[in-house]
């Protein structure tokens, strides 16, 4: 699919960039191939959209960043009994989820050494539902901070060690809120030659 989008951006200085920009996306959501589903087999193409405006620097081995961006994503809901009696089930387009957040990136260079870090903070609800217990309510699957932060050692192009580490908030599993997914950490190490 070919999508509309536009960007704008601004050289404020030699290492200062504005920009602002906006565009839309296609998602293909599917129907299970369950006896339980009257359209079974039926595929959805939904049109998501996305602002984001923000600030870039880079200068003598520094870069950080700092974006806001807001996405409106359609959602699909299952209606019906759906209890696994054949055609008890219908897969639908059902309002939007409304993602609202804030991205902030640096990274320094020191010769062979280079850190680096992130941070997301989000806003995620749903709108505009058939179902008015979904509606304010996050999506599932969506967590409302995420960190990262890793150090490298490269003594040469062909060759790196890193050190990587991730947190990601709790989410919730359903989209009543029903079952919750604490939050994770993951630390990794890796070796590249």
């Amino acid at each position: 699919f070919t999508t509309p989008w536009l960007a704008l951006a601004w050289q404020a200085t030699p290492h200062t960039m504005l920009y602002a920009s906006a565009g839309q996306g296609v998602e293909s959501v599917s129907v299970p191939t369950l006896p339980a589903f009257r359209n079974a087999n039926r595929g959805f193409s939904l049109k998501a959209e996305q602002i984001e405006s923000g600030l870039k620097f880079a200068r003598n081995g520094s870069q950080a960043a700092l974006t806001l961006f807001a996405i409106r994503r359609p959602q699909s809901l299952d209606v019906g009994a759906c209890d696994g009696t054949p055609g008890s089930c219908e897969r639908i387009i059902d309002g939007v989820a409304q993602h609202r957040g804030l991205e902030a990136q640096a990274s320094q260079r020191w010769g062979a050494w280079q850190v680096s870090g992130s941070a997301v903070l989000l806003q995620a609800r749903r709108r505009g539902s058939t179902e008015p217990a979904l509606n304010g309510r996050s999506p599932p699957n969506v967590p409302s901070r995420s960190l990262r932060a890793s150090l490298a050692w490269s003594p040469h192009d062909e060759a790196e060690l890193a050190l990587h580490a991730r947190h990601e908030g709790p989410r919730y599993a359903t989209s009543d809120e029903s079952a919750r997914i604490p939050a994770w950490n993951q630390l990794d190490a890796t070796a590249r030659w």
